[in-house]
């Protein structure tokens, strides 16, 4: 990518292009663009993802975990990961135990990413740098959420 990259970069310079315009596909199915003046372009924006809407990263992150899937016969049913047709609430200890989940919050998600991100790397459809970026800056978000009070917290504590 960094030769393809550097051949853009001097594209941009050689022919005294003034703006650049980045066209993608949103997670709903809609086209979408931005914009932005060729001289805030940076090789940066390319191989980070910096400033793009990166839907389609979510388009190929479910392909690559589907093929993982069918690749090594990994059975939702048998990893819990389907829906239950019984009261959660009134199953015993030891029958909740038994029961395995997926990430219920972004942290627990970013957790199971970067231990288990092989599959999105093969072919070298994810470069590591960008699941490592992307990791961190979830992990600022997280940082910042959690300084934000929850309505309940605020409704309890502040509006008393």
């Amino acid at each position: 990518m960094a030769n393809a990259v550097q051949d853009i970069l001097r594209l941009l310079r050689d022919e005294d292009i003034q703006m650049v315009d980045f066209k993608m596909v949103d997670i709903h199915g809609q086209f979408r663009h931005v914009t932005i003046p060729a001289e805030n372009f940076s090789e940066d924006m390319m191989t980070d993802g910096v400033g793009f809407d990166a839907s389609n990263y979510g388009y190929a992150a479910l392909l690559m975990a589907g093929l993982d899937g069918i690749q090594n016969k990994i059975d939702p049913h048998e990893n819990g990961w389907v829906p239950y047709d019984m009261n959660l609430y009134s199953l015993s200890d030891e029958e909740k135990a038994k029961l395995h989940h997926l990430p219920t919050s972004l942290d627990q998600a970013l957790d199971a990413l970067e231990a288990d991100h092989e599959y999105l790397t093969r072919g070298g459809v994810f470069p590591e740098h960008l699941l490592k970026n992307f990791i961190a800056e979830k992990r600022k978000e997280c940082v910042e959420i959690g300084k934000i009070p929850h309505p309940a917290e605020f409704d309890k504590y502040y509006n008393a």
